[in-house]
């Protein structure tokens, strides 16, 4: 669950890198099997899908969806509303992760790096735990 921090606003994160799916296929630069999705049929789920599921969000409403916007709900610090439309977007920082979880271009040492350093900058604690 997210919760605060002991050091302040952050909302803690917990990405478990046993299910995390990253990356594109390229061999050495994704972790997981199956499509890139918030929960995929294989099981696996990237960061936001990990994200939205502890912002409790149930885990069967996440399972084909590729982003936070595509469930049509306001999510703290992934989705935004503009105006009075009712159509959701996702924010910089949900468009920024996803570049981060999905490109074959960076080890999943490097996506856990990057992710870390861009949830300080958003007040989000990216936790990882478990082994890929």
């Amino acid at each position: 669950m997210i919760t605060n921090s002991k050091t302040g606003n952050m909302k803690e994160v917990t990405i478990d890198r046993s299910i995390w799916r990253t990356g594109d296929n390229s061999r050495n630069k994704k972790t997981g099997v199956g499509s890139i999705s918030l929960l995929n049929d294989a099981g696996y789920m990237c960061c936001l899908g990990m994200y939205c599921q502890q912002e409790g969000i149930p885990k069967e409403k996440l399972l084909g969806y590729r982003s936070p916007d595509q469930l049509g709900r306001l999510i703290p610090k992934l989705t935004i509303k503009h105006g009075e439309c009712a159509v959701v977007n996702n924010t910089e920082f949900a468009g920024d992760c996803m570049t981060i979880n999905d490109t074959g271009e960076t080890s999943p040492q490097e996506k856990e790096e990057r992710l870390y350093e861009l949830g300080q900058e958003n007040g989000v604690e990216f936790i990882f735990i478990n082994d890929y």
